[in-house]
């Protein structure tokens, strides 16, 4: 179910197949690489193109790009080799499903998983209301009539509400109550995106296909969204 038949693939899709592959390749070396290389001496690397740089007045934004990424090697080292370990591993495996006929499977499965760590690790999860912003935008286009207005109607509302809560009702500095009442919203928020976007999926199979077609459309957006968000709140973590 949901498989493709090798000879239904195209040009296009053997194309990504090896760039699946190929990226995948290029972030493991780039992983191998910075384990084996350490952060001290890759910092003192930077800082050498730096200097090196600073003799041309016209390489002096390129010096100064070299000290940043420097002094980010030094401040979040962990995080660049683990975020470079995770996207190998990531994209070898889309690559290989994508392979084998599963061209569905990939973006689900990652951004699932991606969604589960994201939402239970500590000092990042604040960060999942990227997706959330980002579900709900992409579900207004792909709603029609009076769900829309529904929908719409019912996310103004549990904004409101938050806000209302969060800074009349409860001080905007007692994060011992702030933080539960949040997370409440928080899932109020996923209950009425996944109720709308489970509406979306099995409503109508005309032109915009089956559930499993908008299924694989939805994730394959939110992914690059997970991760864009997920790499922002690690640094920051």
């Amino acid at each position: 179910m949901g498989r493709t038949k090798h000879s239904e693939r195209g040009p296009v899709l053997i194309a990504i197949i090896a760039l699946k592959f190929l990226k995948g390749a290029f972030f493991l070396a780039t992983t191998a690489a910075l384990f084996f290389f350490q952060k001290d001496p890759s910092s003192r690397w930077l800082l050498r193109l730096a200097e090196k740089a600073d003799g041309d007045p016209r390489l002096r934004l390129t010096a100064h790009l070299f000290r940043d990424l420097s002094r980010n090697f030094q401040l979040h080292f962990s995080a660049i080799v683990a975020a470079c370990l995770i996207a190998g591993i990531a994209l070898a495996t889309e690559g290989t499903l994508l392979l084998l006929g599963y061209t569905w499977a990939p973006w689900v499965t990652i951004f699932l998983t991606g969604v589960w760590m994201f939402a239970t690790t500590d000092l990042i999860d604040v960060g999942i209301y990227h997706l959330i912003t980002a579900a709900a935008l992409i579900l207004i286009p792909v709603t029609r009539g009076r769900l829309r207005l529904g929908y719409i109607a019912g996310m103004v509302v549990l904004i409101v509400a938050q806000f209302v809560h969060t800074h009349f009702v409860i001080k905007p500095d007692d994060y011992a109550h702030l933080d539960p009442v949040n997370k409440i919203y928080t899932a109020l928020y996923g209950v009425w995106l996944v109720g709308t976007g489970l509406i979306t999926l099995f409503r109508g199979n005309g032109e915009e296909g089956g559930p499993l077609t908008k299924l694989m459309a939805y994730s394959a957006i939110l992914v690059w969204v997970l991760g864009a968000a997920a790499g922002r709140w690690i640094a920051f973590q």
